[in-house]
């Protein structure tokens, strides 16, 4: 976002209104949202239906925005806690696979992840336009913002 505040300086905070307004209410934060709220309600063992877990999910997205608009160095702190959080329970799982590979952990019955790899995936065009439409963002994004990046630095 600094990079972007560089380039378009009149009107100010023009980009990052912009971006939040695409971070809150478009694309991915807002489906992410949902299965966030979908993974809470099951984890309080509550009953998931669209609605709920929509609510959830809009109280999360409206917290996040509140915190980051109001105490951008609590905000930070808590992405920086979240996202550590999640790095070390990567490496745990990732270690954990490794021990099971190496024959360090037995596992008695041993899962058939890959008889049928692609069960359950979906082939549809809705499928295929929102996998088209990150991919085309994100090469969009490299290409109009790489430039600038070199000559600011």
């Amino acid at each position: 976002m600094v990079y972007l505040e560089a380039i378009f300086r009149h009107p100010k905070f023009l980009s990052t209104c912009a971006y939040a307004f695409y971070a809150a209410f478009l694309g991915r934060a807002a489906g992410t949202a949902v299965v966030f709220g979908e993974y809470v309600l099951y984890a309080m063992g509550h009953e998931v239906n669209q609605w709920n877990q929509r609510v959830v999910g809009l109280a999360c997205i409206t917290f996040t925005l509140i915190v980051h608009s109001t105490a951008l160095n609590w905000g930070l702190r808590l992405q920086n806690i979240l996202g550590s959080f999640k790095i070390v329970i990567l490496l745990l799982i990732s270690f954990a696979g490794l021990a099971v590979l190496a024959g360090y952990i037995n596992v008695n019955s041993k899962p058939n992840n890959f008889a049928h790899p692609f069960e359950g995936t979906r082939s549809n065009a809705n499928a295929f336009v929102t996998g088209m439409y990150g991919v085309i963002w994100f090469v969009l994004f490299l290409l109009y913002v790489e430039p600038r990046l070199t000559m600011l630095s």
